[in-house]
C-alpha cells in the first residue's frame, strides 16, 4: 500500500533535477538564449499587434454601418450589375417616386418607417461664403431611419413637407465651414438662388461607409427639393427600418413585392430597383476584414517561423558544445530519455518565456498606438490563448529534432569529442 506513491515521487525528482539543469544551461549562455527569445518574443508580439490592428479595423466598420442607421434597409433607383468589376446601373431609375415610401410604410409589416431621399451636390451661399454640399430631399422619419441627432434647433415637419416650406437642416460641418463665428439659426441660405431658413443643425456623423461625409449635407423637405430645386418627379433613394434585426430578410421580401406590385412589373421582368440592407453590407465589410487579419497574421506567422529556425539553430549548436557533457551523463548512468528531456524542457523553456514575453509586448505596443493615435486596436482574448500554445508548440516542434540528436549520441562518441 505504501510503495504506490514512490515512483511518482521518484521521476518528480528526476524531473526536478532536468529542469534545473536546463535553466543553468540558459542562464551560462546568455547571449545565445537571448538571441533565441527575442525571435520569440518579436514573432508573437508582431502577430497579438497585427491581430489587434485587423479587429480594430473590423470593428470600426461595424460601428460606421451601425451609424447609417438601425436595421436599415436601403432601395436604390434602377438595378446594378456588375461589369468589369464596376457597379453599372441599369435600366430606368426615374421608375422610384415618393409615394413607394408611403406604400412601403403602410403596407409591409416588418417595416416601421419609410422615407425617400434624392440628393445632389449643389453650392450654397451665405453671404460672401459659398460651399459645396450635397442636398437632401426626405421627411421627418429621415432622421430617426438614419440614426441622425439633431445638435441644436430642430428638425422639419410634416406639415413644412405638405406645404413645401423653404427650410433647411444643416450638417455640423455645413455650420463650421459657411457660417464660421455665426449662428447659423435663423439664418437664410441660398441654393440655386432659392432662399431657405435654417432651423436646425444636426450633430456629427464622420464619414459614411462609402466615403461620403455625412456631415457635409443640408436637408429639406422632399415635396420643396422636388419642385424647386431639381425639378423631377423621381427620387433616387427609399430608406426603411425593419421592425426587428432577426424581420430584416422578411422586411426586403415585403418591401421587394411591394415595389414589384407598384410599378407594375410582371414576373419576366427583371426589378428596376436594388434592395440593400445592413446585414450584407456587415457581411461584406467583415469578409474584407477577415481577408484583412489572415493576410497580416500570415506576415506575422513568417516571423515565429523565423524564430522557430532561430531556436533550432540554437539547440543544435548547444548540442555541438556541450556533446562532452552529455558524453559524461550518458556514462554515469543517464538514459537517452534523461537527456531526451533535458533538451526539450530547455527548448521550451526558451519558446514560453519568450511567448509571455511577447504577449506582454504585443498588448503593451496595442495599448499604446491605441492612447497615441486614432486607431482602436483590439486584442482578442482567444489570440492571447492561442498565441501562448503557439508558442508551445514552436518549442516541441523545433526542440525535438536537437533533444533527439543529442539523446542518440554514442557515449564513447561523446567522450572522445575532446
Amino acid at each position: 500500500m505504501l510503495s504506490g506513491p514512490k515512483p511518482l515521487t521518484t521521476e518528480f525528482m528526476k524531473f526536478s533535477v532536468v529542469f534545473k539543469v536546463a535553466l543553468q544551461s540558459l542562464r551560462t549562455h546568455k547571449l545565445r538564449t537571448t538571441l533565441a527569445l527575442l525571435g520569440i518574443v518579436i514573432g508573437i508580439a508582431a502577430v497579438i499587434v497585427m491581430t489587434a490592428v485587423g479587429e480594430g479595423a473590423k470593428q470600426k466598420t461595424l460601428d460606421e454601418i451601425e451609424k447609417m442607421g438601425k436595421n436599415l434597409i436601403i432601395v436604390n433607383a434602377g438595378e446594378i450589375k456588375m461589369r468589369h468589376g464596376v457597379p453599372r446601373i441599369k435600366g430606368n431609375v426615374t421608375t422610384l417616386k415618393t409615394k413607394d415610401s408611403r406604400k412601403i410604410a403602410e403596407n409591409s409589416s416588418y417595416v416601421s418607417k419609410a422615407a425617400p431621399g434624392h440628393f445632389l451636390p449643389l453650392e450654397i451661399k451665405y453671404g460672401n461664403g459659398i460651399l459645396r454640399s450635397n442636398i437632401m430631399g426626405t421627411t421627418p422619419d429621415f432622421l430617426e431611419i438614419r440614426n441622425f441627432d439633431i445638435l441644436s434647433g430642430e428638425f422639419f415637419t410634416w406639415s413644412d413637407v405638405k406645404s413645401s416650406r423653404r427650410v433647411a437642416v444643416i450638417g455640423e460641418s455645413v455650420a463650421k465651414d459657411l457660417f464660421v463665428d455665426d449662428d447659423p439659426l435663423d439664418q437664410v441660405i441660398r441654393i440655386r438662388k432659392i432662399p431657405f431658413k435654417v432651423i436646425g443643425i444636426t450633430k456629427g456623423k464622420g464619414m459614411e461607409v462609402d466615403g461620403r461625409d455625412e456631415d457635409n449635407q443640408v436637408f429639406i423637405p422632399i415635396s420643396t427639393a422636388l419642385r424647386r430645386l431639381f425639378n423631377q418627379t423621381y427620387i433616387s433613394t427609399i430608406y426603411a427600418q425593419a421592425t426587428e434585426k432577426d424581420d430584416i430578410e422578411e422586411a426586403v421580401q415585403e418591401v421587394k413585392d411591394i415595389l414589384r406590385s407598384e410599378h407594375k412589373l410582371p414576373s419576366y421582368k427583371d426589378d428596376d430597383f436594388t434592395i440593400r440592407n445592413q446585414l450584407e453590407l456587415i457581411k461584406t465589410k467583415e469578409e474584407t476584414s477577415r481577408i484583412f487579419t489572415m493576410l497580416i497574421a500570415g506576415v506575422a506567422a513568417i516571423s515565429l517561423l523565423v524564430a522557430g529556425i532561430g531556436i533550432l539553430a540554437v539547440m543544435l549548436i548547444s548540442v555541438r558544445e556541450r556533446t562532452l557533457e552529455i558524453g559524461v551523463r550518458r556514462a554515469v548512468g543517464a538514459k537517452k530519455r534523461d537527456i531526451l528531456t533535458q533538451f526539450i524542457v530547455e527548448s521550451l523553456l526558451l519558446s514560453l518565456n519568450g511567448g509571455i514575453v511577447g504577449i506582454v509586448l504585443g498588448m503593451i505596443i496595442s495599448y499604446a498606438v491605441s492612447l497615441t493615435t486614432k486607431w482602436d486596436l483590439i486584442v482578442p482574448n482567444n489570440i492571447i490563448i492561442i498565441s501562448f500554445f503557439v508558442a508551445l508548440f514552436i518549442g516541441m516542434f523545433f526542440g525535438v529534432y536537437p533533444a533527439r540528436k543529442a539523446a542518440t549520441l554514442n557515449p564513447i562518441d561523446a567522450l572522445k569529442c575532446e
